[in-house]
C-alpha cells in the first residue's frame, strides 16, 4: 500500500562563507554542535555556485575574501528573487561605522565583528531563522489561499460536472506548478473509477488509466482509506509513464467524498524533485473537499431539474386528460406533451 502523506523535520542549513579554513572549521563545529546543518565554502564565487544547487536557510558571510568579497556576494544574493529572502549575517574584523553601513546597504540583515561571542552569534542566528520561518509561513498561507480561491472560483462558476473538474485541475496545477493532474469518478453502473478530466497526461497514459477496477492500485487505496495518500516515486505507478532514474516525481491522491458517498479521487503528479509536505497535503485535501461539494451541488441540481421535468410532465398530462372526454384527443395530447417535454 502507498504510504500516507508525511513530512520530516529537517535541520536548518547554514552556508558558512569564510576564506580562513581554521575559522570556517571552528564555526562549522560550533553550529553542528547546536543542531544546525552546515555547508562550508572559502570563496565568494564558490558561495554563489553552492547556493544555486543547495537549499540553505541562512548565510554567514565573511567580508574580506580574495576575488569576490562578501559585499559583492551579498549584493548578488539580494538582487536575485530566488535568494533574496535568505538572511545574511556578515562577519568581519572591521568595526567602523562606514563598513557597517556599507554591509547593510548591500542588503545584509545583520553585521557581527570578529572576534564574536559564541552565544551572541547563536542567538542572532536563531532570531533570523525564526523570522524567516514566519515569512515563509506567510508566503505559504498566501499561496494556499490563492490556490483555494482559484479553485473555488473555478468550481463555483458552473453546475456542469465537466466544467467543475476542468476548473479544479486548472486551479491546482497552476498554483502548485504540478506536472499533471487527473480526476476519476466512480461510475455507479460498473463500480469502476472512470477518468473524467486530466491535465498533462499523454495519450497512452489516458488510455491506461481510463477505467480502474474496484480494489486495484493507488487510486482505490486512497478512496478506501478515505485520506490523502502519497507515492514518493510515481515511476512505481503503472500507467503514468514516469521514467525511472533522476529525481523522483511524487504522486498525491486525494479521495473525493460527500458524507457517506464515494465520488472518486483527485490525483496530482509533482515535478521531478518536488516533495509534498504536510501543508501541501492539507491544501490538496481542502481542494478535494471543495470539488466534492461542487460535484454534490451539481448532482442535486440535476436531480432537482429532473424531478421538475417529471412534475411538469405529470401536470401537462393531467391537464390534457381533464380537457376532453374524447379518447383520441386525450391520447393525441398525451403523446404531444410527452414528446415535447422529453424531446422525443
Amino acid at each position: 500500500p502507498a504510504p500516507t502523506m508525511t513530512t520530516t523535520e529537517l535541520k536548518p542549513t547554514i552556508l558558512v562563507v569564510e576564506d580562513e579554513v581554521g575559522i570556517a572549521r571552528m564555526i562549522q563545529v560550533l553550529l553542528e554542535a547546536r543542531g544546525f546543518s552546515t555547508v562550508v565554502c572559502h570563496a565568494g564565487d564558490e558561495a554563489i555556485r553552492r547556493i544555486a544547487d543547495t537549499a540553505v536557510d541562512l548565510v554567514l558571510l565573511d567580508v574580506m575574501m580574495p576575488g569576490m568579497d562578501g559585499y559583492e556576494v551579498c549584493r548578488r544574493l539580494k538582487a536575485d528573487e530566488q535568494w533574496r529572502h535568505i538572511p545574511v549575517i556578515m562577519l568581519t574584523a572591521k568595526d567602523t561605522t562606514r563598513d557597517l553601513v556599507r554591509g547593510l546597504e548591500t542588503g545584509a540583515d545583520d553585521y557581527i565583528t570578529k572576534p564574536f561571542n559564541t552565544e551572541e552569534l547563536i542567538a542572532r542566528i536563531q532570531v533570523f531563522l525564526r523570522i524567516r520561518g514566519m515569512s515563509l509561513e506567510l508566503v505559504r498561507r498566501n499561496r494556499e489561499l490563492h490556490s483555494l480561491n482559484a479553485v473555488a472560483l473555478a468550481v463555483s462558476g458552473s453546475l456542469r460536472p465537466e466544467a467543475i473538474l476542468d476548473g479544479a485541475l486548472a486551479g491546482i496545477t497552476d498554483s502548485l506548478g504540478l506536472a499533471a493532474a487527473l480526476i476519476h469518478l466512480v461510475e455507479p453502473a460498473t463500480g469502476c473509477l472512470e477518468l473524467r478530466a486530466w491535465r498533462g497526461l499523454g495519450q497512452s497514459s489516458r488510455e491506461a488509466l481510463r477505467s480502474l477496477a474496484p480494489g486495484s492500485g493507488w487510486a482505490w487505496d486512497a478512496l478506501e482509506r478515505d485520506e490523502p495518500v502519497v507515492v514518493p516515486d510515481a515511476a512505481q505507478v503503472p500507467g503514468l509513464e514516469v521514467g525511472a532514474g533522476g529525481p523522483p516525481q511524487p504522486l498525491g491522491v486525494i479521495p473525493l467524498r460527500f458524507q457517506d458517498r464515494r465520488l472518486g479521487v483527485f490525483s496530482v503528479l509533482g515535478q521531478r524533485g518536488q516533495q509534498f509536505s504536510r501543508e501541501d497535503a492539507g491544501l490538496l485535501a481542502s481542494v478535494g473537499r471543495q470539488v466534492s461539494i461542487a460535484l454534490e451541488n451539481s448532482h442535486l441540481y440535476t436531480e432537482t431539474r429532473r424531478k421538475a421535468l417529471e412534475f411538469e410532465a405529470l401536470y401537462q398530462v393531467s391537464r390534457a386528460m381533464a380537457s376532453t372526454l374524447d379518447l383520441q384527443n386525450i391520447l393525441t395530447q398525451i403523446s404531444e406533451t410527452v414528446s415535447s417535454l422529453l424531446q422525443a
